[in-house]
């Protein structure tokens, strides 16, 4: 009796590092992929939930989070700290964000800033603050960290959705909501290391 040798083999249980490990390549070098703006995938790599990933597993995803989120929200993002400068009130000098300390976010208080951030290309027509992030702060999705610096125009949004930077009850918030109170600012750019 013969055997059908023209079978299919029975499918293969497909491996799910190595399918993510294509899946980010493939959606990490297209900027403009729809995946970027799908609520679904972003919800997902946020929540992702099972077996624990490697330490490099984990640094890498919080790095694809980190773009997704700063893509989606208008957010330049820069993979080094901030260059940091004297404050100096000459014409011509580069530009400069007041360094404010978080906790002074809420009041803009500038009256003891020594220091500015370089305002990086792209965001130098808004009039800004930058403040380092000192510990946890509330925010919609897990994209801000202890270390990160924040860039914030003090201006309202000029697109939409915008990650909008609050004072609720002396803490500071970021939210997607333009309407929340309190407003500061728009966050429009971070200095994470976190993406190298």
């Amino acid at each position: 009796m013969d055997q059908d040798c023209s079978k299919d083999p029975p499918p293969v249980e497909p491996d799910d590092s190595f399918l993510a490990e294509l899946v980010a390549d493939a959606i990490s070098e297209d900027p403009h992929h729809s995946v970027w703006s799908d609520e679904r995938f972003l919800t997902w790599l946020a929540n992702r939930s099972g077996e624990r990933p490697s330490p490099d597993e984990s640094l890498a995803g919080q790095r694809l989070i980190i773009r997704a989120f700063c893509r989606k929200f208008g957010i330049r993002l820069v993979d080094a700290p901030p260059a940091v400068l004297p404050v100096r009130s000459e014409p011509g000098t580069d530009r400069l964000a007041p360094m404010i300390e978080l906790s002074e976010l809420p009041s803009l208080s500038t009256a003891t800033v020594s220091q500015g951030a370089v305002i990086p290309a792209g965001c130098e027509q808004f009039n800004c603050v930058a403040s380092r992030v000192v510990h946890i702060i509330e925010c919609f999705a897990p994209f801000i960290h202890v270390g990160d610096t924040m860039l914030i125009a003090l201006s309202p949004p000029m697109h939409s959705p915008a990650a909008i930077v609050c004072a609720v009850d002396d803490r500071v918030v970021v939210s997607n909501d333009i309407r929340s109170n309190g407003f500061i600012g728009v966050l429009i750019a971070l200095w994470s290391e976190r993406v190298r």
